[in-house]
This record gives structure tokens, sequence and C-alpha cells, in this order.
């Protein structure tokens, strides 16, 4: 890949992200081959289809929030506000990533608890 096939490529990835990411930069140095294939598979992934842009963007904000990627975040939480997802929305997602997040405490430490303290009666 030449030099101005590379600024082309890094320009998508800015348009993208916003910026040029971190890892986008150490893999254009290293193996610059790897980044067509992954924002052309992240573009056509995120275009509308049977879901919207907004939707799929709406989807991976709460991914990311759940996961506690921060930069994940801030791609998704840019690209459904420029997709067209309202402050409301966006809020909705937001709760339902703090109730997916504390499910698992909520079910697995009691039942562990539970568990224990049948193992100690024994």
């Amino acid at each position: 890949m030449n030099s101005q096939e590379l600024d082309r490529l890094l320009s998508r990835y800015k348009e993208a992200y916003g910026q040029v990411p971190d890892w986008a930069e150490v893999v254009s140095q290293i193996m610059p081959d790897l980044l067509g294939p992954w924002i052309e598979i992240r573009s056509k992934v995120i275009a509308d289809g049977a879901l919207s842009r907004k939707v799929k963007e709406l989807i991976l904000l709460g991914i990311n929030l759940v996961r506690r990627y921060p930069s994940g975040v801030e791609t998704h939480m840019r690209g459904a506000l420029d997709a067209g997802a309202s402050k409301e929305e966006i809020m909705e997602v937001i709760a339902t990533s703090i109730l997916s997040s504390a499910a698992p405490a909520m079910y697995n430490g009691p039942r562990a608890l539970k568990e224990e303290l049948k193992k100690r009666k024994a």
C-alpha cells in the first residue's frame, strides 16, 4: 500500500471514528493492509439495512457501555447522535445498560452466597 492510499484510508478512519484511533495508527505503521478490510466490514455492518444505522449505533453504544470500553462509548455516542438519535433515546440505552450490567451481580451474588452457605452447613 502506498502512502497516498494509506492517507486516504486513515481519512476514512477519522471520518468513521472522529479521529484516527491509536490502534489504527499502530496497525498502519506495522501492517497497513489490515486496515482496509476492517473499515469495509465496519462500513457495511453499520449502514442502513433491516435495522437503521441509528439503531445499530444505539446497540453498539449499549454493548460498549456494558463492556466498559470508553473509546467505543465515545465513538458510538457520536455515531448515534450523528444518525439522529435523541438524547432521550441515548438515555434509555444508558439505563438499559445499567440494568444489564447490574443483573449479573444481582442474580449471581445471592446464588453464590446460597451455595457457599450450603457447603458450610455440610
